[in-house]
């Protein structure tokens, strides 16, 4: 979760594109969405589902699965005395605190790996024991299985990947927290250099996995992060 204040909308959430599909609450939550949020996930699903119904599936599993993650921060953001409220973008989602008590480094942690932990415990893991434990599915149903499926996919593979140290990842904030609480010189510069390097590789990981959107959008994370690298005092 972006641990800073973002109030350019009445909701609290800052804008990415500016184009804004639609926005609700869940409970006390404010949640934006923009266009270019379903976009990407269209885009990413193209590579080998067959028809129109698959796509919409995988898409609406990349929505449940994004939200959910985000909400887990939301939810424990609140519960240290942080109003909280969400937006889904291009690149996933984030979660902006809105004033309140500012949480301490054991706190930040805890936040950040709240999305992903939540998005394993309720959505990953019970795809997973659902499709490998009910092999009949798959010619039962094959649109819930391969909704399923995708819902699994996204929700472990994105819970994960969150927890690499890649800057503006969850697990990139993590590793700069714990830097900063180091005597490594420049804790700021190897945390963006090791996040180059991981989302590098990660980048032709997810090529051989889902194709070269995955890989463009790895990409992005890298150059997000050598961008500031060539900038003095970084």
């Amino acid at each position: 979760m972006e641990q800073y204040q973002a109030p350019s909308y009445g909701d609290g959430t800052a804008p990415i594109s500016g184009a804004t599909l639609t926005r609700f609450h869940i409970g006390p939550i404010p949640v934006r969405i923009e266009l270019p949020f379903f976009l990407v996930a269209v885009l990413l699903g193209l590579t080998g589902r067959q028809s129109v119904m698959l796509l919409l599936g995988w898409t609406v599993a990349v929505f449940i699965s994004v939200l959910v993650h985000e909400l887990g921060h939301a939810v424990v953001g609140r519960l240290y005395g942080s109003p909280t409220s969400i937006v889904l973008h291009a690149m996933g989602g984030l979660t902006f605190r809105n004033g309140g008590r500012y949480p301490s480094v054991r706190e930040d942690i805890l936040i950040s790996l709240a999305g992903s932990v939540t998005q394993i415990v309720l959505l990953g893991i019970p795809a997973y024991v659902i499709t490998h434990n009910n092999p009949m599915l798959f010619f039962t149903s094959y649109g819930w299985y391969v909704f399923l499926w995708d819902l699994m996919w996204v929700s472990l593979g994105w819970g994960i990947i969150n927890l690499l140290p890649i800057l503006p990842l969850d697990g990139g904030n993590i590793a700069i927290t714990l830097l900063r609480r180091t005597r490594i010189d420049e804790p700021d510069r190897v945390a963006r250099l090791l996040s180059v390097v991981t989302a590098l590789g990660l980048a032709i990981w997810l090529y051989s996995a889902i194709g070269w959107m995955g890989a463009l959008w790895a990409l992005f994370f890298a150059v997000w992060n050598v961008v500031p690298l060539t900038k003095r005092g970084i």
